[in-house]
């Protein structure tokens, strides 16, 4: 998810900041290469939970993986 930190300055505003493709593809199969189980989905994070609004949190959360 697009929303805190640098995402703002750096892209251009989107519900979320997507990698790129190839640097992707890249990233999984060296790991498929060395055995490591990795997984590709969304992910949120936040700088301090605690300052995050309750609904906002619940809001994330319900979106699911």
């Amino acid at each position: 998810m697009a929303g805190d930190g640098l995402s703002h300055q750096d892209l251009p505003p989107a519900p979320y900041a997507k990698p790129s493709p190839k640097l992707t593809r890249h990233l999984a199969g060296a790991l498929a290469a060395r055995g490591a189980d990795a997984r590709q989905g969304s992910g949120w994070t936040t700088s301090v939970v605690y300052r995050e609004a309750a609904p906002e949190v619940a809001r994330y959360g319900a979106l699911g993986p």
